[in-house]
């Protein structure tokens, strides 16, 4: 039979590790979900702006062609040169070469915004603008929201944590075991009946190892520990 005695606060801490490294995965699926979201505003968002960039080269072209129609009108009128209306034709080629950017850019926008959202079809959403008219400035000093981000952003959090499990692994792990052990010898003893009886004596002890050395194997987990605490930190 085999009994561990102590390890020396070795499982307690290990236990105590693995809860900072079980909350340190929670921080990371809160800010996996954050990243998400994140992703997804911005794929709004260029999407949305993709959009109105669109609309305006979309007035730009109807805007020129009506200036090439009136130029060509007036020069058909002989009051005004084949020159400008060479001019205007460049115009408006420039204006529908911009259009066609603006609409790829467009619809390069909207299968991004479907790729993270994760549909597989081409959808073509309605997008709107819920930004108020007049939003909140920025605040002069960045201080205050820079020691939010550092107290509340999950991924620091996260890292927090596994800095804490890191440092809470207990690099010993001496063990003390007691051992029950039995040893027999046979003998002879004169029964009552006259008769020779065979007889079997026990001795029972207890055997308790403590390691001594080992070769600094407690050094080595002790030194490791602390270079993971310190990379942990670091991180």
């Amino acid at each position: 039979m085999s009994q561990l005695i102590t390890d020396f606060g070795r499982t307690h801490n290990l236990v105590k590790s693995a809860q900072s490294y079980a909350k340190a995965q929670l921080e990371n699926e809160r800010a996996t979900e954050l990243d998400i979201t994140l992703t997804v505003d911005q794929a709004f968002y260029q999407a949305l702006t993709s959009q109105a960039v669109l609309k305006v080269a979309e007035e730009t072209v109807k805007q020129r062609q009506a200036t090439v129609d009136q130029v060509d009108a007036l020069a058909k009128a002989k009051l005004r040169s084949d020159l400008d209306l060479s001019f205007a034709n460049v115009q408006i080629s420039q204006a529908k070469l911009l259009l066609l950017d603006a609409q790829n850019d467009a619809a390069d926008a909207m299968a991004s915004l479907n790729t993270v959202l994760g549909s597989e079809q081409d959808e073509q959403y309605t997008l709107v603008d819920e930004t108020t008219a007049s939003p909140d400035p920025a605040p002069q000093d960045a201080e205050a929201l820079l020691q939010t981000a550092l107290t509340a952003r999950p991924d620091l959090a996260a890292l927090n944590d596994n800095y804490t499990a890191a440092a809470s692994s207990a690099p010993l792990s001496a063990i003390l075991d007691a051992d029950r052990f039995g040893s027999g010898c046979r003998g002879r003893h004169p029964g009552a009946l006259g008769s020779d009886s065979i007889f079997l004596v026990r001795a029972v002890g207890a055997n308790i190892n403590i390691p001594v050395f080992n070769g600094f194997l407690f050094n080595a987990r002790a030194q490791e520990a602390k270079l993971r605490a310190n990379a942990a930190g670091e991180q």
